[in-house]
């Protein structure tokens, strides 16, 4: 299940930055219920509250494309990993894709601590802030995976090259005596 977290996140990420993430700020919205009861007391045609519900992809100018790269970084790690011939190294993926998820998490915490323009905060915000601190754990949890069988070669490696070295006579250098 380790080895999927960073496409799962990805995958999570990619659909939450569909969903509103911010939406109508409490003072609109008190504005809104004042005039509605201003017509109910006076009259005249209804009130309805336009909808200012932004998904990721409409609020953000950049920020979304680090999300975006973030989501696809995660997926490409599994796909690193998952394969037999890797077009390049999976720990290079995986640092790539901790540190990608980490800058979204950064980037995605920030808005949720100062929303765009003084918006409210819908659930979508929230659900990327999980799906891209996924995103940065998994390639973090991948990192670390291959970091250790980095040192497992290693370690097999000296073994064998230092049984290779004991089961070699040894070559003594003869030095020179004053006498050559």
């Amino acid at each position: 299940m380790a080895k999927l977290l960073p496409a799962l996140a990805g995958i999570a990420l990619l659909v939450v930055m569909f969903l509103p993430w911010f939406g109508p700020s409490e003072a609109l919205e008190r504005s809104f219920d004042e005039a509605r009861q201003i017509t109910e007391q006076f009259g005249g045609p209804p009130v309805v509250m336009p909808d200012v519900d932004q998904s990721a992809w409409e609020a953000f100018g950049v920020v979304d494309l680090v999300l975006a790269a973030a989501a696809l970084s995660g997926l490409g790690v599994t796909a690193v990993r998952l394969t037999a011939a890797p077009p390049v190294s999976p720990l290079r993926a995986s640092a790539l894709a901790t540190a990608v998820g980490i800058v979204a998490t950064a980037l995605v915490l920030y808005r949720v601590v100062d929303p765009v323009q003084g918006s409210g905060r819908e659930p979508g915000l929230f659900l990327g802030l999980l799906a891209s601190a996924g995103v940065a754990y998994g390639g973090w949890l991948a990192l670390r995976d291959e970091e250790r069988q980095v040192g497992r070669r290693r370690t097999e490696l000296n073994r064998s090259s230092a049984r290779r070295s004991r089961g070699r006579p040894g070559r003594r250098a003869r030095s020179r005596s004053s006498s050559d």
